[in-house]
């Protein structure tokens, strides 16, 4: 069936256009449902007194203009009908804030039973999250390289990490569990990067206690890709989860002031293998959110898990991005690239000169539950 151009006018309306946008409908000429309910609230009876009609290429611009004049005059409607994909943005002296995971629901207990917390204890008496992970088993969490490197050198910075599991509200101490992380892998690759450069940004915790897998259902281990699985074109939908950033203080010239971390796990679902501007190799995965929109990662969820929540299986951890704002398009390490030369490796404790490591010797899981959860500002 062909595809016409119509337009819906209620000849009860005061102003005579009730929501005179254009649309594209059927020859069927139904009527959404969203239309039919912004008429009726503003006074007219439903689909009986409306009338459609084509319209030319050259009323486009007239039809534009009075959908915006009308935008504004029924502001009740318009707000119901864009409501769930609204990006708000308030003027904070030179910056705004910015909303920055639209569209991102809040997870239930146990639904992403893989997912993890990094956290450490601050100078200042709270424990901070700054990364996510996964399980992979009883003893490893599977993470991003520059989660636990200088961001300059790309050496280990050495910082004691505790994984928090089983939690999607940090602030609550009662819940969660405690693991200290004693050992920490990276491919040598990474080291060889340049500032900025985020090639082979996979990392391996390995715990001081394994997790409880088998006894805690609240917790279990993501399944691993077999080699180079979810190449292109595969352009399937695939989840994301995360503690990270949910708004932030952006500069008029798109720069980033600053930003905030929520104690809340939250997911969205995005797009895998969709090519950006730069181009993805191999090793990675590019990665957008859906019809445009703002969803996706942000500061605070590096090292997180891209899941095909269908089977359960890890495609990416979350790396970076090549915008300054979040949500738009996002580069993830792909796992199925790196199965044999590190992630076997480790898991099966051959350690070759291809793979960097640091040990820690620290005791935080004993006593961080009686340290505050702050939120952090995060760059």
């Amino acid at each position: 069936m062909g595809w016409q151009r119509h337009v819906l006018i209620n000849n009860n309306s005061p102003t005579g256009f009730a929501l005179p946008r254009q649309i594209i409908i059927k020859k069927s000429k139904r009527i959404s449902a969203c239309e039919r309910r912004c008429v009726q609230q503003e006074g007219g009876q439903g689909p009986s007194t409306k009338r459609l009609f084509q319209t030319r290429e050259l009323e486009l611009f007239f039809l534009l203009l009075m959908a915006m004049v009308v935008m504004v005059i029924h502001w009740r409607c318009w707000w119901w009908c864009l409501s769930r994909r609204l990006l708000l943005s308030v003027a904070v002296s030179n910056g705004k804030i910015v909303q920055k995971i639209i569209g991102g629901r809040f997870a239930s207990n146990g639904q992403f039973k893989y997912q993890v917390s990094l956290q450490l204890i601050s100078g200042n008496g709270c424990t901070h999250h700054f990364c996510g992970g996964s399980i992979l088993d009883e003893r490893h969490i599977i993470t991003a390289a520059h989660c636990v490197t200088d961001k300059n050198s790309h050496q280990f910075n050495g910082v004691y990490i505790t994984v928090v599991a089983d939690a999607t509200y940090l602030a609550d101490k009662r819940t969660g569990l405690y693991h200290d992380v004693e050992y920490t892998f990276m491919p040598y690759s990474y080291m060889l990067n340049g500032a900025g450069s985020y090639y082979h940004d996979i990392a391996i915790l390995r715990l001081r206690r394994p997790l409880p897998l088998g006894k805690n259902r609240k917790i279990g281990a993501v399944r691993l890709p077999t080699a180079y699985q979810y190449l292109p074109p595969n352009r399937q939908l695939a989840v994301v989860s995360g503690f990270g950033v949910y708004r932030q203080t952006q500069f008029t010239n798109g720069m980033i002031a600053d930003s905030t971390s929520s104690p809340f796990m939250k997911y969205v679902y995005i797009r895998i293998n969709v090519q950006d501007q730069f181009g993805c190799d191999n090793t990675q995965v590019c990665a957008k959110s859906l019809n445009s929109y703002l969803e996706g990662t942000c500061f605070g969820d590096s090292g997180g898990p891209l899941v095909d929540h269908s089977t359960n299986t890890l495609i990416g951890l979350v790396s970076h991005s090549t915008s300054y704002l979040c949500g738009q398009m996002t580069r993830f390490t792909r796992v199925s690239s790196y199965l044999n030369n590190f992630i076997y490796k480790v898991l099966r404790n051959r350690i070759d000169n291809t793979i960097v490591y640091i040990q820690t010797n620290h005791n935080n899981e004993r006593v961080i539950r009686s340290y505050p959860h702050c939120v952090r500002t995060m760059e």
